[in-house]
C-alpha cells in the first residue's frame, strides 16, 4: 500500500485511475482546478492547484506521498491556435512538470509516473508499429512539449535517482471521452454519411481502464527501475472498422460510402480539414510488448469490451439529453 498523489484526478483518465488504485488498497489524494471541489472520484480528498507552471507551490500537496501519477496537462487540440495558446503547452507540460518533479525529489517521493503521448514517436507509422527503440520525432507543439518534459524528467532522474516511468499512449477512449473520438460517436449516432470507406489503415487505441490498469501496475510493482513504455489495447483497427464497431453498439447502420483517397485529401484542403483527413487515413500502430514482458501486464479489457462500455455510457448520455 502506497500514498499516491494523482494530478488531474477529476479528469477523464483520472476517474479510471483513481478507481483502479483504490481497488488495490492504495491511499490516494488528487489535484483539481475547481475552487469548489473538495472531494473527487471515489471520494478522495482534493488539493486546489489552479495552474501548472514554474511557480506552482507543491510543498503542501505532495507532503507524505510515496508515488506521484502525473495526468494533468494541456491536452492536444485540433485547429489553428494563437502564439499564446501554443506557449501554454510548454508552460504547463514542460515547465509545470519540471517544477513538480523537483518538488517530489525534495519531498522524498520514491516514484514518478508520467503520462506522455505516442505522438512523441511521430504522427504515423509505415508498415510496422512504433517501439521504445524508435528515435523520437514529435511534430506539433503538444508532442514537442511532452517530449521536452520527458527529457527533463530523465535528466532529473539520472541526477537524483527518483524512479521514473514514462507511458506513451495513443488515443484513449472510454466513458467520459471527449474530443475527436466523441465527435465520431456523435456522427455515427446521427447517421451522418461518412466518405471513409476507401481508407485502409491500422491504428492502435487504448481503453481508459486498460490505461488505468497499466498505471496501477507501474505503481505497485517493486523494483521497476526507470523506463519508457508504449501502451495500447493490442489490437489495431482501421477507421472504417472502428465506425462499424461503434455503429454495432449504437444499433445503427454504418453510413460509410466510397470516394477515392485523392479526392478525400482534395476536399480536406479545400475546406481546411486536411489535418483531420490525415488523422483519419494515416496508420499509427503501437507495439506494447515491452511493458507486457517486463511488468507482466496485459490489458484486462478487450477492444470489444471497451467499446461496449464506452457506447453504453454514450447511449445513456443521449437518453439523459432528451429528458
Amino acid at each position: 500500500m502506497s500514498r499516491i498523489l494523482v494530478t488531474g484526478a477529476c479528469g477523464f483518465i483520472g476517474h479510471a485511475v483513481v478507481k483502479s488504485l483504490r481497488e488495490q488498497g492504495h491511499i490516494i489524494c488528487g489535484t483539481t482546478r475547481d475552487k469548489t471541489a473538495k472531494r473527487g472520484p471515489e471520494n478522495i480528498p482534493l488539493y486546489l492547484v489552479p495552474k501548472l507552471d514554474k511557480d506552482t507551490d507543491w510543498d503542501h500537496v505532495i507532503a507524505g506521498a510515496d508515488v506521484i501519477v502525473h495526468l494533468a496537462a494541456r491536452v492536444h487540440e485540433m485547429g489553428k491556435q494563437t502564439n499564446r495558446e501554443q506557449k501554454e503547452y510548454f508552460t504547463v507540460n514542460e515547465e509545470g512538470t519540471e517544477k513538480l518533479v523537483l518538488a517530489a525529489v525534495d519531498a522524498g517521493v520514491k516514484r514518478f509516473v508520467f503520462i506522455s503521448t505516442i505522438k512523441v514517436n511521430g504522427e504515423k507509422t509505415h508498415g510496422r508499429p512504433f517501439t521504445e527503440n524508435d528515435e523520437p520525432n514529435p511534430k506539433d507543439v503538444y508532442s514537442i512539449s511532452k517530449y521536452n518534459a520527458e527529457k527533463t524528467l530523465l535528466k532529473i532522474q539520472k541526477s537524483t535517482g527518483i524512479e521514473l516511468i514514462i507511458l506513451r499512449v495513443p488515443l484513449v477512449y472510454g466513458p467520459r471521452v471527449k474530443g475527436n473520438f466523441y465527435t465520431l460517436l456523435r456522427a455515427c449516432f446521427r447517421r451522418k454519411l461518412l466518405p471513409l470507406k476507401s481508407i485502409k489503415n491500422c491504428r492502435s487505441f487504448l481503453y481508459v481502464e486498460n490505461l488505468a490498469s497499466a498505471i496501477t501496475r507501474c505503481v505497485s510493482k517493486p523494483n521497476t527501475g526507470s523506463k519508457i513504455y508504449l501502451l495500447s489495447d493490442g489490437v489495431d483497427i482501421s477507421t472504417p472498422k472502428l465506425i462499424e464497431i461503434v455503429s454495432f453498439f449504437l444499433d445503427v447502420r454504418p453510413h460509410l460510402f466510397y470516394i477515392p483517397l485523392g479526392l478525400l485529401f482534395l476536399l480536406g484542403r479545400l475546406f481546411g480539414k486536411l489535418a483531420v483527413v490525415e488523422r483519419l487515413t494515416d496508420s499509427l500502430q503501437v507495439d506494447s510488448s515491452l511493458i507486457r514482458q517486463e511488468l507482466d501486464w496485459s490489458p484486462p479489457f478487450s477492444v470489444e469490451e471497451g467499446m461496449k462500455r464506452t457506447l453504453e455510457w454514450f447511449n445513456e448520455q443521449q437518453r439523459y439529453a432528451k429528458k
